[in-house]
């Protein structure tokens, strides 16, 4: 299962931020409650559902991308990547993926001649890089304030 929400048109965008509001007035409530369920009413259909209070967050996260005009894709977490597809995630090269791989780097696995990444590897390489970034920015501040270079 994979899908992806094109980018928020501009009255989807103006109707998420005004929904955005209620949610997140809503969230604060059901989240400090400890509930494990939530119950919703679609209006116009006069229908309650009831949804776990994980689907509740990762609505909230959907609304909250489309108010910022993002574009989401929601993929499984077991799902299995090529190599341009873990390129194009992490916005790097092709090339620059299959060097991690054949580093041993980011594990993978080959189907016939093809490479292939669990996405949970290719997130946890991506954590990785980016703590490396930011202690690599850090040790870079620290430095230019050694040097009195006026950061």
């Amino acid at each position: 299962m994979e899908a992806q929400l094109t980018r928020p048109n501009a009255g989807d965008q103006i109707l998420a931020k005004k929904f955005l509001d209620q949610f997140e007035e809503l969230s604060h409530e059901i989240l400090t409650t400890k509930k494990r369920s939530v119950s919703l009413q679609i209006s116009d259909k006069h229908i309650n559902v009831t949804i776990p209070v994980s689907a509740f967050r990762l609505l909230k996260n959907i609304i909250k991308a489309m108010a910022e005009g993002k574009t989401l894709t929601l993929i499984p977490s077991e799902s299995v990547l090529s190599t341009q597809q873990a390129a194009d995630m992490l916005n790097v090269s092709r090339p620059y993926i299959v060097g991690l791989i054949d580093r041993h780097e980011l594990p993978a696995t080959l189907v016939g001649k093809h490479r292939r990444i669990m996405l949970k590897d290719l997130l946890q390489l991506s954590e990785k890089m980016q703590t490396k970034r930011q202690e690599s920015l850090e040790q870079l501040a620290k430095e230019a304030q050694e040097l009195n270079l006026g950061y």
